[in-house]
């Protein structure tokens, strides 16, 4: 852009020097088309810079620019925030005096002093009176004279890994955690990739390219927002929560992705409704905490032979059918198991009752699902006649349980 200005002021000196020395005017029409298209460039290339500054400070994570003396020289509205502070009483000042901290300067100041021209952390500070924890991913450019340091939030995911031993739903979570893990450690990798290579990309020039990188990282963050959010709704109680009109489909989707690591892992596919599934009133969160533990047992049913005989470990799956009805909606999770026994089917829904082996189950799942959906005028039942196993899942729609 500068090169641009620099070659337009120019041309424009040229012009003023020719009009005085009387130049013809064809002679001066085209150095005036010249400057014309030039101008027309810089204001594009303004726009440009402006989406691209617009896109990185609606970005989930914290954004620091700095230089080699720590200092900042620019920051994002994510950052502004955690502080609450304008981006004016950053710029000039050293990286981490607003945290009365050390831990972002000594990652800061270790940065610029290694050879690679890429670090990360993971660390706790107290910001505010309040513990939150960040992934800093930190990148140098110009030489290694400045950085652009990343820091997503991940204060959310550390409680919930505090938290595990004291609630009985992390039970069934905790063969999930090293699944959540790797997905989330998944996008950092993009998010990794994608910083290493923005200043590259602004050094050149190329704010396509930069931007199409700076979309990624969010749309990568926002998947481990998705996961992280999942994580926390799955382990709290949930029951204080009002009752909203929603979709479950939602949950659904929620749900699913919670898993998504689980069902990778145990070569499950699963396929939901098309449709969506709206006019639902209830607690939400304890919805989503139903299906978390329906395709859950689903999963570890499969994982422990429950599958037909002579089945291939690539043929298991889950199915969740959806039934609209007068009054009510009609979900059905369905896998590839051969059924329930009919002698147990009065036992699984009764708390702490579990056909898993020793460590592996609490029996508080499925009695869970029964009080919840007992509390909304629902019912789950097993669907004997289908010939795979069937979970059968009524929920009143809106108007039915107001009237």
């Amino acid at each position: 852009m500068s090169a641009i200005k620099d070659r337009s002021k120019a041309l424009e000196n040229a012009l003023a020097a020719l009009k005085e020395e009387g130049a013809d005017a064809s002679s001066l029409a085209v150095i005036e088309g010249e400057i014309k298209a030039l101008r027309s460039a810089y204001d594009e290339k303004v726009k440009e810079m402006e989406r691209f500054q617009i896109m990185f400070d609606w970005s989930p994570c914290t954004l620091s620019w700095i230089d080699h003396n720590l200092n900042y020289l620019g920051v994002n509205k994510a950052l502004c925030d955690i502080f609450k502070l304008p981006a004016e009483d950053f710029i000039g000042k050293e990286v981490g005096s607003h945290s009365k901290q050390a831990f972002f300067r000594e990652f800061s100041k270790e940065l610029f002093n290694i050879k690679e021209d890429t670090h990360s952390l993971e660390l706790t500070v107290n910001i505010k009176g309040q513990d939150r924890s960040f992934y800093l991913l930190g990148t140098k450019f110009k030489q290694g004279n400045e950085a652009i340091i990343i820091g997503l939030d991940v204060t959310e995911l550390v409680h919930m890994e505090k938290s595990m031993a004291l609630m009985e739903r992390l039970s069934s979570l905790g063969e999930m955690v090293a699944g959540i893990v790797h997905e989330i450690n998944n996008p950092l990798t993009v998010i990794k990739n994608r910083a290493h290579r923005i200043p590259k990309l602004l050094k050149l020039g190329d704010i396509e390219r930069a931007q199409s990188d700076a979309e990624s990282i969010n749309a990568t963050c926002t998947k481990i927002e998705k996961i992280i959010h999942g994580v926390k709704t799955f382990v709290r109680h949930g029951q204080d929560d009002p009752r909203t009109i929603g979709d479950l489909r939602d949950s659904l989707d929620q749900a699913v992705l919670m898993l998504e690591s689980k069902l990778k892992n145990s070569f499950i596919k699963v396929t939901l409704p098309k449709e969506s599934i709206p006019n639902v009133l209830g607690n939400h969160t304890q919805f989503y905490q139903v299906f978390v533990n329906l395709l859950s047992n689903s999963i570890d049913a499969l994982n422990d032979g429950a599958g037909r005989s002579g089945e291939s470990i690539s043929a298991r799956w889950i199915h969740v059918e959806y039934e609209e009805r007068d009054e009510e909606h009609c979900l059905r999770f369905i896998d590839s198991g051969f059924g329930i026994p009919k002698e147990k089917q009065n036992q699984i829904f009764d708390s702490f009752y579990t056909s898993k082996l020793p460590g592996m189950g609490t029996g508080l799942g499925l009695s869970l699902c029964k009080k919840i959906l007992d509390l909304h005028g629902g019912n789950i039942a097993v669907d004997n006649e289908h010939k795979n196993t069937c979970f059968v899942v009524t929920i009143p729609k809106a108007k039915a349980i107001a009237a």
